[in-house]
């Protein structure tokens, strides 16, 4: 333990004491390469995708990955509050260097309780390049209360001069225990410097213990210029009982008179 410090919280006013870790950048850029190799090998080997046609260029882009390193030991300080949670957690500036570039980062997490039951995250990620500073700030807000479901997702990305900026953000609302009509709506929306979009799913979305059903539903898209589609759907997924399944074999062959596989078994060739 290092002492303590008061710091502002989602908005309250904590006493917090505070650890730090010392992790020397060997183990850091260890772990870095480790996870890297396990993601090259995850894709090669997934013969559920077509990765293993572009087998070169993977290989090529995780080549390139693996000059990455953190030139700095990572230090990691954690504010834990009095009933024994961590409220904030910072990673003091270190180096990246990727190549022939150098960028400077900071990470600052924090988390937070309000009346709800869920934590709340809100998480800064600085970097600093030649003398150019950008900015990653990412929210997550969700409760839940009375049946009633709340989140809200923001990501905020951009450079001191207000070039390359990015921004996403979505929010949902649900209340399970309204069953009388529309119960249902999700905004999102993302945009840039040359572009945007925004989409509003509503609908009625029930969920039990036997079917998971989204009816009468609207997901509505606006792009930068206005213009503005509309797709009405809905769509419902219902567990079957062993009860419910049948299976008709009235035109079935045996396997045991089926001709290729009896000749499979004597080493026989069917093709």
């Amino acid at each position: 333990m290092e002492g303590s410090v008061e710091e502002s919280i989602g908005g309250v006013k904590q006493q917090l004491d505070v650890m730090s870790y010392t992790i020397p950048k060997k183990d850091v850029n260890e772990i870095i390469q480790e996870f890297f190799r396990g993601m090259k090998d995850s894709m090669l080997n997934d013969k559920s995708t077509n990765y293993g046609e572009y087998q070169d260029q993977i290989v090529s882009a995780f080549d390139e990955i693996s000059n990455l390193e953190v030139t700095d030991d990572l230090v990691i300080r954690f504010c834990i509050d009095q009933d024994g949670y961590a409220r904030k957690i910072v990673a003091e500036d270190f180096d990246l260097a990727f190549a022939d570039t150098t960028v400077n980062l900071g990470i600052d997490i924090e988390i937070w309780k309000d009346n709800a039951s869920t934590d709340n995250v809100a998480v800064v990620i600085t970097g600093e390049n030649d003398g150019s500073t950008s900015e990653i700030d990412l929210g997550w807000v969700t409760s839940y209360s009375k049946g009633v479901y709340e989140g809200e997702f923001t990501l905020e990305a951009g450079s001191e001069d207000g070039l390359n900026s990015f921004s996403f953000s979505t929010d949902a609302r649900w209340d399970k225990e309204d069953t009388s009509g529309e119960n249902l709506e999700i905004n999102l929306s993302y945009g840039d410097s040359t572009d945007s979009q925004d989409m509003t799913l509503t609908g009625k979305l029930t969920d039990t213990a036997k079917e998971i059903s989204l009816s009468d539903a609207t997901l509505e898209m606006t792009d930068a210029y206005g213009e503005t589609t509309q797709i009405d759907f809905e769509y419902a997924i219902k567990i079957i009982t062993a009860a419910e399944i049948s299976i008709d074999t009235s035109d079935s062959i045996p396997l045991l008179k089926y001709e290729p596989f009896m000749k499979s078994l004597k080493g026989d060739s069917y093709i």
